[in-house]
């Protein structure tokens, strides 16, 4: 690299003779002073005779053409100095990307690194739902953004931080292939298939909590297209490969993904927490996907058919939450025996409607 110092030395030395050779040219200045008579004169309040106002009027002449070279100097080197500041701040840049490669940062270890991106998550629990955690959908949140900060951080986030891979939302809006809603969510299709499926792989082992809710279905109208449902059932699908790895679950769905947990029964060995709506219009018939799953200590049951039966085992349960339509069968009974055989009970809620919501 050149040296800047070798460069500017000989400039420095030139600019410095012009500034003292400038300066000496109005050292005439230093031994300027009044005449005896103009003294005298501005002692007094007196009118200048015509004489007087003739000398000082020669004096003023003689004046302005050094005021007005001075002046013309003063801006030459205020002009001067806005350039070399210009120039200082150019060289300042220059220096301040010299020392970036410098950085310490650069120089850290992928798992301190790894430490400091985790405390970037913040509390992403939401009033609506049970369950939260960075959009899988949306590339400019949670991991996806870091990511693109630069090839350090992005290695971090894909290498060392699984868990920050491992809360997640899962959101399908109301017409997706709409042209209202295409335009906010750009991702569908097999993209969002992908993206899921790469957010599960960046996960690894860690235990799963996320949010998977579609909220755009009413019994009047069925906004969902063919596409949407099967974007749905495969995006459900690699949830469901996963369930070993469920903990905290959120899952509000239409109907015809409702069949589907079925599959889970004897694969949910780490479920803690589940909370299930689904619409009215669900099939009645039993429901074993959460027979076994002894680790299961929260379940909120909403808008499942009223006649449907929920098999969940007892010996851990905490909470409990129920509500459905007015069911044509006695259920008291069956909540009788939920209560007094639940052993570690602390919260039990059961709401009937009349009316549907």
């Amino acid at each position: 690299m050149t040296s800047y110092t070798e460069y500017l030395q000989p400039t420095m030395e030139s600019t410095r003779a012009f500034l003292d050779n400038l300066l000496a040219r109005y050292d005439w200045m230093l031994s300027f002073s009044h005449s005896p008579d103009f003294a005298a004169l501005m002692a007094t309040n007196a009118v200048p005779t015509r004489f007087q106002a003739g000398q000082l009027h020669a004096s003023i002449q003689d004046l302005d053409p050094s005021i007005h070279e001075i002046q013309a100097e003063i801006d030459l080197l205020r002009n001067t100095a806005t350039s070399l500041e210009s120039q200082m701040l150019r060289l300042t840049a220059i220096r301040h990307d010299y020392k970036g490669p410098l950085s310490p940062i650069r120089r850290l270890p992928g798992e301190v690194l790894a430490e400091i991106l985790r405390s970037t998550r913040e509390c992403r629990r939401s009033k609506c739902y049970y369950v939260s955690g960075f959009d899988v959908f949306n590339l400019s949140n949670g991991p996806w953004y870091l990511g693109q900060v630069c090839s350090a951080w992005r290695v971090a986030v894909e290498t060392f931080c699984p868990d920050l891979w491992s809360e997640l939302t899962i959101e399908f809006p109301e017409g997706l292939q709409t042209s209202a809603v295409r335009p906010t969510f750009p991702f569908f299709g097999r993209n969002m298939v992908a993206l899921l499926e790469r957010a599960l792989e960046r996960s690894r082992s860690c235990r799963l909590d996320f949010s998977f809710r579609y909220t755009g279905y009413n019994e009047i109208s069925a906004t969902y297209s063919e596409a949407e449902e099967d974007v749905m059932r495969q995006c459900f699908d690699l949830l469901l490969a996963h369930s070993m790895r469920w903990r905290l679950v959120e899952l509000i769905i239409p109907p015809f993904l409702l069949s589907r947990i079925s599959r889970l029964r004897g694969r949910v060995d780490n479920l803690q927490g589940m909370y299930l709506t689904c619409e009215e219009t669900a099939e009645p018939g039993n429901i074993n996907a959460f027979e076994i799953a002894p680790e299961l200590k929260t379940l909120h049951l909403t808008d499942m058919h009223p006649e449907a039966v929920i098999m969940f085992p007892r010996g851990n349960l905490i909470a409990f939450l129920d509500a459905r339509l007015l069911s044509s069968t006695e259920r008291t009974p069956e909540y009788l025996d939920i209560i007094t055989s639940c052993p570690n009970l602390l919260s039990f809620s059961y709401l009937v409607s009349i009316y549907r919501r």
